[in-house]
């Protein structure tokens, strides 16, 4: 692969060297009708071998997954927010995390842009890795409670 690759959360497919524009669209407006569809997943390939996957929960922004084969899996931290669950969707599954790995749409766009032009975590949002984070990701077990899609 020499080319970004954005998979699209909806179906599935592909969308080979995606235009920034429309990507800046979805990732700062898209919301649920957009990222929660289908897997409820949407993740950027870069051609140096990493992987950007990014997750949609309403009122709670983005949470995302950083993944190289040197350094493993990254999530963003925040040192302010709450450890009470939210869902974001994988693989048509809700799953639960903590609101602490979440971050506002333009801190996405921030590490999109990043990741687009280099293939790296973006500086200016807090990473940890993933496996360094005490917290127990678990699934949704409230079916009594609608979720946001």
């Amino acid at each position: 692969m020499n080319e970004l690759v954005f998979v699209m959360p909806e179906d599935g497919s592909d969308v080979a060297s995606p235009d920034m524009k429309w990507l800046r669209d979805m990732v700062l407006h898209g919301g649920a009708d957009f990222w929660c569809g289908g897997s409820g997943q949407g993740w950027l390939t870069h051609p140096g071998g990493s992987d950007l996957i990014l997750h949609f929960a309403d009122r709670h922004g983005f949470y995302l997954e950083y993944h190289d084969a040197e350094t493993g899996y990254w999530i963003p931290l925040s040192e302010t927010g709450s450890d009470s669950g939210a869902p974001v969707w994988v693989g048509g599954d809700p799953i639960i995390v903590s609101q602490r790995f979440f971050v506002s749409p333009d801190a996405a766009w921030t590490a999109v842009e990043e990741f687009c032009k280099t293939g790296q975590r973006a500086g200016r949002v807090p990473w940890v890795r993933r496996s360094e984070v005490q917290w127990s990701f678990g699934y949704w077990d409230h079916p009594e409670l609608e979720l946001n899609r």
